[in-house]
């Protein structure tokens, strides 16, 4: 929190007086066409600078969901003067009206053009600390973002709830909307029906009825925050408080949960999972972020759930998203990304972290399920890259498979490349960083970061699964004589434009006859390499990354010539382009494949053998079934195939 704020306080009663301003007291002068004139020809409405740091914002707001989406309010903002200045900004859609602008009681000049407030007030000086107070109305509601401004209805009530990420805080008050500056301070003034709760950051101070229809309420939150975090969610929510004692607050930190009355019954019994959850993160990342306040949760109309600062807003209370939600405490509040080319950092580690909270709190197969579809759904679909290309775009920027999956498994192989000691170790040291710590940071701020200590290099990762497209496919080919084991792996891209070679260590397990494991790790520098080991064990099977390690995709093949002699066995079958024939005596002078009316599609196949394993070509079978005939003049094979 900066030191000026401090001193902002002093500014505070003089602001506070100023908010009583009558919020309907139209203010923008008829003889100011000479001000806006002169604004449009700079044209630097569009990307004029704020020309401040924010330091506090008091937000006045009328809320009443059984009426309408209309909002009445004032939003007063501290702040200091960053450069010589006639104009400073606040970021407000054109769909709300404003009022007035305030200053020590004195209305000043504005433009509200292009969703932007232009102030006027000559002679703002460098490092001065100042104050202003908008006053605004109207409806918010609109289709941007994923609900940036809600009115809608459950079962037994209305609901207005708030979602501003990215780009929607403007939607509903005027703000320093960036990700370069986080507001130091908030206090939330609500006022709505006196029967109905309102949820939002910091801790409830206040509850005060104003009349006999109104009541309001204060929230009051002390830890710097992004705009885009801040929420509130107004409707008739049951409400109650868990406990979860941390070495930071030993007397338990409340975890307020606010929900409709319909589901105060069911949801205590999912909700009772969060104390563990948190305790285990506190444990992993540090102390909980906002150990003075609070932690919570507000029901809302959403599918998903939303991280407000120290109060999420979730759709449902299972606990994968309930520990997503809850990570973002630390990934993503405390610590937010400093671009939105950079939400993997957020989003990444909130799933990652929903992946650490299977592996802390529960088994083994448990943490190995999540694995196995958080990798799957990182792969799929096959392109594009963890870094956002497209911030504009909101559903291309909150891509589930790219930001999420892929981000979150990125951190999974960091993970094992560098050891577990380090990572955590130095994942705490990303949080705590004096650059970052309640600030914000950028993909290379987390990468020399995690690096530090680690003797290698993070480099070819980042470049190639962070920067870079797609992911490899990997053809594992194995074979067994006497005490040589060889195995072959051959890598291709996933698409055209992926990198064209992937540098992963390969880990194999090879399984015995009588179901011993032994493990062996290559790490292969080109796209096609083969290996030899001295094995006395008879490998029946393989299997690649059986942990899930590695993000590829691969085909395991190969036989044992101990075990299976002179048996023809054919795989893949079904196959899809290539099927291969292996055993010590192949029939080779007549190579046939018959359909299933009993015509030879395919006849005097030139097939391809290697070592005892012959290579067939049925990339031009139409799908089906088939019986493949092998013949020399000692004997004649049939199999069935599917294509």
């Amino acid at each position: 929190m900066r030191k000026w704020f401090l001193i902002a306080i002093s500014f505070l009663l003089c602001a506070l007086a100023n908010a009583q301003h009558n919020p309907l007291a139209h203010s923008q002068c008829k003889n100011w066409e000479t001000f806006e004139k002169l604004e449009l020809e700079r044209r630097g409405i569009e990307n004029q600078p704020y020309n401040y740091a924010i330091g506090y914002n008091r937000i006045s707001l009328s809320v009443f969901p059984r009426a309408s989406s209309t909002i009445f309010g004032s939003v007063m903002s501290i702040f200091q003067i960053t450069k010589n200045t006639d104009t400073i900004r606040f970021d407000l859609n054109n769909n709300m009206i404003v009022d007035s602008v305030v200053r020590n009681r004195n209305k000043l000049p504005f433009i509200h053009l292009e969703n932007k407030i232009t102030i006027l007030k000559p002679n703002w000086t460098e490092g001065q600390i100042d104050s202003v107070t908008v006053f605004y109305h109207g409806n918010p509601v609109s289709s941007g973002g994923f609900g940036y401004f809600v009115r809608d209805r459950h079962a037994t009530d209305d609901i207005i709830h708030t979602l501003s990420q990215p780009y929607g805080a403007a939607h509903w008050w005027p703000c320093k909307q960036t990700l370069l500056d986080k507001i130091d301070s908030i206090d939330l003034f609500i006022t709505t029906h006196k029967d109905m709760k309102v949820a939002s950051n910091g801790l409830l101070v206040g509850e005060k009825q104003i009349n006999a229809l109104n009541t309001q309420y204060h929230w009051k939150h002390r830890y710097p925050i992004v705009t885009y975090l801040v929420a509130i969610a107004v409707t008739n929510y049951s409400e109650y408080t868990e406990y979860a004692k941390i070495p930071s607050r030993p007397d338990g930190l409340p975890i307020l949960n606010y929900v409709f009355p319909q589901f105060a019954s069911v949801y205590p019994n999912q909700t009772d999972t969060t104390v563990q959850i948190l305790k285990a993160f506190d444990r992993v990342f540090g102390d909980y972020p906002f150990a003075k306040e609070k932690y919570g949760h507000a029901q809302f109309m959403w599918g998903g759930g939303m991280e407000h600062q120290t109060m999420s807003f979730m759709g449902s209370f299972n606990s994968d998203l309930i520990a997503h939600e809850l990570a973002h405490q630390w990934f993503g509040d405390a610590t937010t990304c400093g671009s939105w080319e950079d939400l993997w950092l957020n989003e990444g580690f909130a799933t990652y972290a929903t992946v650490l909270s299977r592996e802390f709190l529960q088994d083994s197969a448990a943490f190995r399920e999540i694995k196995y579809w958080f990798r799957l759904m990182g792969m799929t679909p096959n392109t594009g890259t963890v870094k956002a290309q497209d911030t504009v775009n909101v559903s291309n920027l909150f891509k589930q498979y790219l930001r999420y999956n892929k981000g979150g498994f990125v951190l999974h192989m960091i993970r094992r490349k560098i050891g577990d000691s380090l990572f955590f170790k130095n994942v705490k040291r990303y949080l705590n960083h004096p650059k970052h710590a309640y600030g914000f940071a950028r993909t290379n701020d987390f990468k020399e970061v995690i690096s530090e200590g680690y003797k290698g290099s993070l480099d070819t990762l980042f470049t190639e699964f962070y920067y870079g497209d797609g992911y490899p496919i990997l053809h594992i080919n194995w074979t067994q004589r006497a005490s040589q084991f060889t195995v072959e792996i051959d890598q291709s891209p996933v698409t055209p434009i992926s990198n064209a070679f992937f540098h992963i260590p390969v880990p194999l397990t090879l399984i015995t006859k009588n179901g011993k494991r032994i493990y062996k790790t290559v790490y292969p520098q080109k796209a096609k390499e083969t290996y030899s080991f001295k094995l006395q064990e008879q490998i029946d099977s393989v299997v690649f990354d059986e942990d899930i390690n590695v993000m590829a995709l691969d085909t395991v093949k190969g036989i044992n010539y101990n075990l299976y002699g002179d048996e023809i066995v054919l795989w893949p079958n079904p196959t899809s382009n290539t099927l291969y024939v292996s055993g010590n005596k192949i029939p080779l002078e007549r190579v046939n494949i018959i359909d299933a009316s009993g015509k030879i599609v395919l006849n005097n196949i030139k097939a391809i053998e290697n070592e005892g394993v012959l290579k067939i070509d049925v990339s031009k079978l139409s799908t089906g079934f088939y019986v493949l005939m092998l013949k020399n003049e000692q004997k004649s094979l049939k199999f069935e195939i599917i294509k």
